[in-house]
């Protein structure tokens, strides 16, 4: 007596090819922070782009890679609130 599932060959192949991938958060000085973000010539101050979280009031925010959704869609710098996870962009 057993359990079968079935699975197609096409369901095995994308399991085959799952791809994960860790990030290692690194703290960046403030004053850093948006020379990080757009390295070219810019006018702007962190302070006027961000504050703290409207969410939750925190003050940790990480900065999201270049390669995930929310940066390549929307063609910002976006980060996240590390306290709730609220997204906003730089």
């Amino acid at each position: 007596m057993g359990c079968y599932i079935s699975v197609t060959k096409k369901e095995i192949d994308m399991a085959k090819k799952l791809k994960f991938f860790k990030a290692v958060l690194k703290e960046i000085p403030t004053d850093e922070v948006m020379d990080s973000v757009y390295p070219f010539k810019h006018d702007m101050k962190l302070e006027d782009r961000i504050s703290n979280c409207s969410e939750c009031g925190g003050n940790e925010w990480m900065i999201l890679a270049d390669e995930q959704a929310a940066v390549r869609e929307g063609g910002k710098a976006y980060c996240e609130c590390l306290g709730c996870g609220e997204m906003t962009h730089l």
